[in-house]
């Protein structure tokens, strides 16, 4: 049963308008954009406090500016989610539809490739079945023609007559070479070249490609491996959220093999 078709909206968002810039927000930009960024060095206590008041002036500032940041993207970061959704749907659908025909066509793909191997498999099968009866009947032709030479050959002895050795002496020869000859072309006509039997599919245009992957199977077999020098440490990504969580908690007193804690100071207004 097919699944029931997805709703999708009907229509695209309209653009929102754009927020103004006020006055303020302008003179705060300005402010910003005037900041000196030369390295301080404070002298006394009293210069101490005025830059710790200028701390705070710019951390309010800052955070102005970012609230005024998403006032101006968080119509436009709606609209542009709403427009993701209204062809994001549709394209999810076709996604999912490609994901069914590619099953599909590859289990069809594995079902010919198959049915090549086996006619490939009995391809051979027989050629080597028939080269093995060829080898036999090849064999039987030699031994027969063996035999009558060599019969040919006592009887070249027994003889008394000088010609009538010559003459079986030669029809010897002429038998072996005749049974030697008959063996060859037997041979010979049960060669069989098989050649592999590529999947027949038909003309769709697909491109069939092959994607070659890495599957851990043992993490601690890589663990070793990396110990040993045999694979780079750069395979493993340290999950560092945990150490940080770590380090949080116990704060100086975190003691882990490796790892080291260390108090990072920071001033916030």
């Amino acid at each position: 049963m097919n699944e029931a078709t997805t709703q999708q909206p009907a229509e695209l968002p309209k653009l929102p308008r754009m927020p103004r810039i006020s006055a303020n927000l302008r003179q705060h930009i300005e402010m910003a954009l005037a900041e000196d960024l030369a390295p301080i060095v404070v002298t006394d206590a009293e210069e101490a406090r005025e830059l710790a008041a200028q701390l705070k002036n710019v951390s309010d500032s800052a955070r102005f500016l970012e609230e005024e940041r998403k006032r101006f993207t968080r119509p436009i970061a709606d609209v542009k989610k709403r427009i993701d959704a209204y062809f994001n749907t549709p394209k999810d659908r076709l996604t999912r539809r490609a994901t069914v025909l590619k099953a599909a066509i590859g289990a069809w793909d594995r079902k010919v490739a198959e049915a090549a191997r086996r006619a490939e498999e009995e391809a051979r099968r027989r050629a080597e079945e028939a080269e093995r009866k060829a080898q036999a009947e090849a064999d039987a032709i030699r031994e027969a023609a063996e035999a009558e030479a060599a019969e040919l050959e006592e009887r070249a002895r027994q003889a008394n007559d000088p010609d009538v050795r010559e003459t079986l002496a030669h029809q010897a020869d002429e038998a072996r070479a005749q049974g030697n000859a008959e063996a060859m072309v037997t041979e010979t006509a049960a060669v069989t070249v098989t050649t592999p039997v590529a999947p027949a599919r038909a003309s769709d245009g697909l491109r069939r490609t092959t994607r070659h992957a890495a599957v851990i199977t043992d993490p601690m077999a890589l663990l070793q491996a990396i110990i040993d020098g045999q694979v780079p440490i750069d395979v493993v990504a340290f999950k560092t959220d945990w150490l940080q969580a770590q380090a949080r908690a116990q704060k100086g007193a975190l003691s882990i093999p490796g790892v080291q804690y260390v108090a990072e100071r920071g001033i916030s207004a």
